[in-house]
């Protein structure tokens, strides 16, 4: 039950990290 709290809890900072890398990827024109 633990662990399923912290896989949705580790999901928000995974999409996010996701997205600003993307970003950085596309400012950077890769």
């Amino acid at each position: 039950m633990e662990k399923r709290e912290e896989k949705m809890t580790e999901k928000p900072p995974v999409t996010v990290d996701a997205v600003r890398d993307a970003q950085d990827n596309f400012k950077n024109g890769t």
